[in-house]
């Protein structure tokens, strides 16, 4: 600590701290340095010395300003690095967890659309099962009715056979009916 600190921080200007302060002053007898209150020429070499004492107290004053503004920004920057590290942590875990659960998403997704794939699968096998069964049955139903219609044909000429073989039995049994339909 330099000698003119105490001087600053006391208030209290001694003649030694105010020689100490100015190692520069010259031209001073014995008796000044001892009593300075008691020679009053001593006046504008004091003003002198206050000056100087002034400057240097502003100048510490200044230093102290500034250590503490370095400080000060030293400190923010370790908050503000701190910060930003936490805040960075929490938005990678963040985004980790969002990745996460679209990832989930994804196999969800995927899992649904193999299960709607193989359902549409086994409904074109069904469909495809089904159209052959129609295909079979409306095959079945057009050899019946052709089945169908060969046996009526079959019936109707039957049928007028029958009609026939009875009207003739009628006309045989009936000798007025011969003259009447011939």
């Amino acid at each position: 600590m330099p000698p003119n600190a105490t001087a600053k921080k006391s208030g209290n200007t001694t003649s030694k701290n105010v020689r100490n302060a100015n190692p520069k002053k010259t031209g001073t007898t014995a008796m000044e340095d001892i009593d300075p209150i008691v020679h009053p020429s001593q006046s504008s070499s004091d003003d002198g010395m206050m000056a100087t004492i002034a400057q240097q107290m502003q100048v510490s004053m200044e230093k102290k300003k500034k250590e503490k503004e370095v400080k000060f920004l030293q400190t923010a920057q370790v908050e503000l690095t701190r910060n930003l590290s936490e805040k960075a942590h929490d938005f990678a875990d963040g985004v980790a967890e969002m990745d996460k659960i679209f990832s989930d998403f994804q196999d969800a997704y995927a899992a649904n659309e193999d299960h709607i794939r193989k359902l549409w699968d086994a409904i074109l096998k069904e469909q495809l099962r089904l159209q052959v069964l129609i295909e079979e049955k409306q095959t079945a139903v057009v050899e019946r009715e052709k089945r169908r219609e060969e046996e009526h044909i079959q019936a109707l000429t039957h049928g007028r056979k029958a009609c026939e073989e009875f009207q003739r039995l009628i006309d045989s049994l009936d000798p007025h009916s011969e003259s009447t339909h011939a």
